[in-house]
């Protein structure tokens, strides 16, 4: 991966489109195009060590989507560009929004909450529920918990949950909320510090929110949140809940931990600097120091830390996690250095 670029510099990924439907070969066919620029299908091929033809279909998925596009041919084949990322993201969260809308039903009417007794309330609807957030919200002195069992949830319910957390976190609260997905998401990256209480699970069993230890809100149908919630302030049944919650957080990881190894030592940003520039593993070697066998060790284990194949696929990796600044191209009549990140 020859360039004259050696500066190592850290920063904001191209976000993983796997997230929102398309496979790990198209996923991995748009971040080369978006790192090193418009390439023909024998060039995918050949860098990313795919056949060809997983090429082509992850290509047809990405032109469906509008994410990459065909320009002119010559006598080398077609070469295909990639659409800027913001874009990218953009059609996707519209598509998958599109697809929750046609699952949701009408909007329900408002209605105020029913007391069914002593410490419970039905709310029977989403404003009622929204209305009733606010106050607990406001309300709140110590801390917040939330299970969330949802894969999936539509752009207004990240935006409220996020003003939620920002309003308890900017009190001191103590917050934490139990997931199932993978965050921070594209559309609403996870706040640094709200990152440091946010746990993800394998599977959760129920929705619920705990307000300070004294009340809870659950739904009345889980399959079914337009059915409203329940309110419970009955002391024995909240801390049944809590103490549930607790089993789960206990059980559960940090997402981070999910996430490949980038942090790179000093010998590995030095070696991955000369590389970069178009040193060949042996003259790397030198300039560090070490010998040829231990370059190849020193790659060998990024690749396994950063779960690739190739050393190309490490260079797109690196590049779109922005480990690296994203080298150029070599052009097919080139002939890349033995060694280096191509």
């Amino acid at each position: 991966m020859g360039t004259t670029a050696t500066k190592l510099q850290i920063g904001r990924p191209i976000p993983q489109l796997s997230r929102y439907g398309l496979t790990v070969d198209a996923d991995l066919v748009y971040r080369t195009l978006a790192t090193f620029g418009r390439a023909t299908v024998r060039q995918l091929s050949k860098d990313l060590g795919m056949p060809a033809a997983r090429v082509l279909s992850a290509l047809e998925s990405l032109g469906d989507l509008g994410a990459a596009c065909e320009e002119s041919s010559n006598d080398r084949g077609s070469h295909w560009a990639a659409s800027p990322p913001d874009r990218v993201i953009g059609l996707l969260s519209e598509r998958r929004l599109l697809r929750l809308r046609a699952r949701t039903p009408a909007p329900v009417p408002f209605e105020p909450p029913r007391e069914l007794g002593p410490g419970l309330r039905h709310l029977p609807n989403r404003p009622a529920v929204r209305e009733r957030l606010i106050t607990l919200v406001g309300a709140t002195r110590s801390e917040f918990f939330g299970m969330h069992p949802e894969t999936q949830f539509s752009a207004t319910a990240v935006s409220a949950a996020a003003r939620t957390d920002q309003a308890l976190l900017s009190r001191k609260l103590q917050l934490r909320s139990l997931g199932v997905q993978n965050l921070p998401t594209a559309e609403q990256p996870l706040d640094p510090v709200a990152s440091n209480s946010y746990r993800n699970a394998a599977e959760l069993p129920m929705k619920l929110l705990v307000f300070d230890r004294r009340i809870a809100l659950f739904p009345v149908d889980p399959s079914d949140y337009d059915r409203g919630y329940l309110e419970v302030a009955q002391r024995p049944i909240v801390e049944s809940l809590v103490q549930l919650f607790r089993r789960h957080w206990t059980a559960a990881h940090d997402p981070e931990a999910d996430m490949p190894a980038i942090s790179l030592t000093p010998r590995e940003q030095a070696l991955i600097a000369l590389l970069v520039a178009g040193h060949t593993d042996a003259s790397a070697a030198r300039e560090l120091h070490i010998s040829v066998r231990t370059v190849t060790a020193v790659m060998r284990s990024l690749m396994d830390r950063v779960q690739v194949d190739n050393r190309f696929q490490l260079g797109v990796a690196l590049g779109a996690l922005q480990v690296v600044t994203p080298p150029s191209r070599h052009r097919p009549d080139s002939s890349p250095q033995e060694g280096n990140l191509r």
